[in-house]
């Protein structure tokens, strides 16, 4: 399912039109709220986008969630970690 694959280039291709002075901020906000896509801008392209990382504000208390080597995760243990 390529749902939030798409989402996301959609979502990019409307912010970015609205970065380069295409689009207003109330008319994002218009064009999320008519939830018709066929009004949005080009969806942009996939080659260079990765999540880079997420930050929550602090009164959420997800401090101990924040970002740790990639090793230490139990899905990214090799059939050798005992």
């Amino acid at each position: 399912d390529a749902f939030l694959h798409h989402m996301v280039r959609n979502l990019m291709g409307s912010l970015l039109a609205v970065g380069l002075g295409r689009r207003s901020v109330p008319a994002l906000a218009a064009l999320l709220a008519s939830r018709d896509r066929k009004q949005g801008d080009p969806t942009f392209m996939p080659d260079g986008l990765y999540l880079d990382g997420v930050a929550y504000p602090a009164h959420y208390g997800l401090d101990a969630l924040s970002w740790q080597p990639r090793d230490t995760f139990w899905w990214a243990a090799s059939a050798d970690t005992p």
